[in-house]
């Protein structure tokens, strides 16, 4: 049970990084002999190596992409917190504000805690390690491509939702539609 890795320069100077920066899903990632790619950084006693500070790095190279791309990312859900909820975005944390967590407002989410949900990144910020993001955007930008790949003629299903004296809305994966009376 060693806390740490020892890490080999080429120069054969050799460093300790912890062993919790090669853990993955509380596994540990590393074993003697393999290569590692690894970040210098500075610290108030010299010079120190990080796994987890490139692995950081990287992700800020990704979502300046996804932002520059106009793209959607994955994130885990994990808790609300004062106007919004936070998210986690491989290690990086993401807030979505409230009124950005659905397209219906007040729409209970609990649900959706603990998940994987899709969100669009509306700021970036490195300096102060912020990054907010809206699950309201990228559930818009699915609803428009579905309704832009609709030919009329197709046949699509759907779950119906509410039926009144005029017909019944049918949710089709996210869009719901008016089933008129005269149609069915």
């Amino acid at each position: 049970d060693h806390l740490y890795a020892v890490i080999r320069l080429d120069d054969g100077v050799e460093h300790l990084i912890p062993n919790g920066e090669f853990m993955e899903d509380g596994i540990l990632s590393i074993g003697p002999g393999e290569y590692v790619n690894v970040v210098v950084t500075a610290t108030p006693e010299g010079v120190a190596l990080s796994h987890l500070e490139l692995k950081r790095m990287h992700r800020w190279v990704e979502l300046v992409r996804v932002f520059d791309g106009d793209e959607s990312i994955q994130v885990q859900l994990e808790m609300p917190v004062k106007a919004g909820y936070c998210a986690n975005y491989r290690g990086v944390p993401v807030f979505i504000p409230y009124p950005h967590i659905d397209l219906t407002p007040g729409k209970h989410v609990e649900k959706l805690l603990g998940t994987m949900i899709e969100v669009k990144v509306l700021e970036l910020d490195r300096d102060t390690n912020r990054v907010v993001a809206s699950r309201k955007q990228a559930l818009e930008q699915g609803r428009a491509r579905f309704i832009a790949g609709l030919n009329c003629g197709d046949s699509v299903a759907g779950v119906v939702k509410n039926i009144t004296d005029f017909g019944a809305f049918v949710d089709l994966g996210g869009t719901v539609g008016l089933l008129h009376n005269t149609q069915m």
